[in-house]
């Protein structure tokens, strides 16, 4: 459940109660080392010394008496109700309080009110009152922490083993000795096409066994007809072909053999996505007309989940853009002129329907200097 924090419909609902809990450590740190004090006073007192194991039957009749409410005063103060037979009937006789000693029995009396008041009624009711409180505080801020805990799902994709596979195809897409160019899109396309053109016969005929292979995925990355939501399927799969074909082996031509033997791992995995597009496009074509369900985009998610396709763009050639704009003074006093008068007339309304009268407010404040 935590993996699914960046998703839209969860994570705004879910980080706010998480953030809360976590808040509360430090209080539950205080209410354990009180169940942990009274636990001790138990275990010195030694109601339940002949069970099998004192320390933990002292345990759970603390926990018991302290955090859930469910407690045996005879069975806590190692006293064990007996039956006697009345007539035909087995009736229980409660133990008295004279068959233990009277020091003994004053201080499980204090301990058991003191553990019950102090944990189960004070404590208890304020983590109640914390845990509320600190979950309204950060369900104002949900939007903040789900684009935090986005951004570290991020990191983390990154820091992750077969995440560094990215980082050896960087090293293939760089040119040994030519400067990174700056040009993003498909106009950045030409070059490496033109370069791969000019190289010997022999460096170039085994990746474009590769090209072939990858045909498949063609009629996967757009439809055969033009469309105005994606590029049309040539323009994509020359960006295709380009990023995982031609620039490796203009970049370093000694790969070029190494394509024809990966040709049919790539038929292989061109077949397999087609398939798997097909087997889509027929579930969708039930739906909608059986269903009536028509289902959109999904060129544009296959292409964004399996081959990073963002249009016409890698996502590595995406940016994100964050526009802020700072409130300033005079803008947060009158945001807080205007809270103020809805709380008046929120006031207000019931007095005024109930007597027939109408709502006045005044204006919002002016700044000094300046009339109303």
């Amino acid at each position: 459940m935590y993996s699914l924090r960046g998703e839209r419909w969860l994570g705004p609902y879910l980080l706010p109660i998480l953030t809360a809990v976590r808040d509360t450590v430090a209080f539950f740190f205080v209410t354990m080392l009180s169940i942990a004090a009274a636990t001790h006073a138990y275990v010195i007192l030694g109601p339940r010394s002949g069970d099998t194991y004192p320390v933990y039957s002292a345990f759970t009749h603390t926990i018991r008496l302290a955090m859930f409410g469910d407690f045996d005063l005879f069975e806590y103060q190692g006293q064990d109700t007996v039956f006697g037979q009345n007539a035909s009937v087995w009736e229980p006789i409660d133990p008295e309080p004279t068959e233990l000693d009277v020091k003994t029995y004053i201080y499980l009396q204090g301990l058991f009110f003191g553990t019950g008041i102090f944990v189960q009624v004070l404590l208890l009711n304020l983590l109640t009152g914390i845990l509320g409180n600190n979950y309204d505080k950060q369900l104002e801020r949900n939007e903040v922490l789900f684009v935090q805990a986005r951004a570290r799902m991020l990191l983390e994709q990154q820091r992750r083993p077969w995440a560094q596979i990215g980082r050896l195809w960087d090293w293939l897409l760089r040119h040994p000795t030519h400067e990174p160019t700056e040009s993003v899109g498909p106009q950045s396309d030409g070059s490496p096409r033109e370069d791969f053109k000019a190289l010997d016969t022999y460096w170039w005929w085994c990746p474009l066994v590769a090209v072939w292979a990858l045909v498949p995925l063609r009629f996967v990355l757009a439809p055969p007809v033009d469309t105005t939501d994606l590029p049309d399927a040539a323009r994509l799969f020359k960006r295709l072909t380009t990023r995982l074909v031609y620039t490796p082996v203009v970049n370093r031509p000694y790969l070029a053999p190494f394509f024809l033997l990966l040709s049919p791992f790539m038929l292989v995995f061109s077949l397999t996505i087609f398939l798997a597009f097909f087997t889509i496009l027929l579930v969708a074509l039930v739906l909608k007309v059986f269903l009536g369900i028509q289902v959109h985009g999904i060129h544009y998610i296959l292409n964004l989940t399996v081959f990073g396709l963002f249009g016409d763009r890698w996502a590595s050639e995406c940016g994100i853009w964050v526009f802020v704009r700072p409130v300033d003074g005079e803008l947060e006093d009158k945001m807080d002129d205007v809270l103020k008068q809805l709380k008046e007339l929120r006031e207000c309304l019931p007095k005024a329907e109930a007597s027939g009268s109408t709502c006045e407010s005044q204006g919002p404040s002016s700044p000094p200097g300046k009339p109303k």
